[in-house]
């Protein structure tokens, strides 16, 4: 867990025995944006839910996963067929037929799109999937969106927002700078 703390560059994944235990992984003391992730993950948990950890970056950026994620998919695997097939593709590791491709992060990341006022209509998932389909031909699968540790305020991120894109047939990255 000290990893991030002394080697920050290396790119690693980490299997954790129990989930909750992922609060620490990137642990920084007095940061506002941490104290707000916990707060909501208190409320999670308090509505009974189990997924609180998924908020947390290190979980959403693939580089720590709980036990029980890979028993349950091993469980799936078991019971219905295609589930090692539907892994491999959503991995990157095969292809399907007349499917897209997947390309280096560093090539793309010069393919940048900033939101502008003219862009505040969008909002949503779904408006943004309109706008990219309409404007750039591009299906843009996932967002990730950080908060800005620096600002007191958690809510929308305004126009500091801009989008990276990690493949520009497949996966849209969001975040504030």
């Amino acid at each position: 867990m000290f990893k991030y703390q002394f080697f920050p560059s290396i790119k690693s994944i980490t299997e954790l025995s129990q989930s909750s235990n992922m609060r620490f992984m990137q642990f920084r003391a007095h940061d506002k944006y941490a104290l707000h992730l916990s707060k909501m993950e208190k409320r999670e948990k308090e509505r009974g839910s189990h997924i609180s950890y998924m908020f947390r970056l290190p979980f959403a950026a693939g580089s720590v996963f709980s036990a029980s994620m890979l028993d349950t998919l091993l469980y799936q695997a078991f019971v219905k067929d295609y589930m090692i097939t539907f892994v491999r593709l959503l991995l990157g590791v095969d292809q399907a037929p007349g499917s897209g491709f997947l390309t280096s992060p560093r090539r793309s990341l010069e393919l940048q799109m900033r939101i502008t006022k003219d862009d505040m209509w969008i909002r949503t998932y779904g408006r943004l999937y309109q706008k990219l389909c309409s404007t750039t031909c591009e299906i843009p699968i996932g967002i990730y969106r950080t908060q800005d540790t620096t600002v007191s305020d958690t809510s929308h991120c305004k126009s500091k927002c801009f989008f990276r894109w990690i493949d520009r047939q497949n996966f849209l990255f969001a975040s504030t700078r």
